[in-house]
């Protein structure tokens, strides 16, 4: 069985054990493999409950309880999400990090702490 590979053990090791663990949920490409994340992994999410499914197209996620639309640019960054109750769009980013973007037409600012950890969106 596959495993992460353990601080000071695994000596000379480490990246086969790694990859070995990783091939398990991901395709070669880095994409999540069909079928890895089931119901159970998605525990808390208040858009699904038994019984539904949640679909991926490359574009949309689709589930018994609507459609969330996604639009990415050509380096496949997402610039927006919809979900018909609310559209995010003017995705700003700074140093990889999302700093602002406009919920359903107001602009909202995130602030961060010296440790990039998000302290408020105003």
């Amino acid at each position: 069985m596959a495993r992460l590979p353990i601080p000071g053990s695994d000596q000379g090791a480490w990246g086969a054990i790694l990859n070995d663990f990783l091939d398990t949920g991901h395709n070669d490409d880095g994409t999540i493999k069909n079928g890895a994340i089931g119901l159970a992994q998605l525990a808390g999410s208040p858009s699904l409950s038994a019984g539904q499914t949640l679909g991926w197209n490359g574009t949309s996620f689709t589930s018994t309880s609507g459609t969330t639309s996604v639009t990415r640019d050509d380096d496949g960054i997402i610039t927006a999400v919809t979900d018909g109750i609310a559209t995010v769009d003017q995705i700003t980013r700074s140093g990889g990090k999302i700093t602002s973007f406009r919920e359903n037409g107001t602009t909202r600012t995130i602030t961060r702490d010296s440790n990039g950890k998000i302290t408020g969106i105003s």
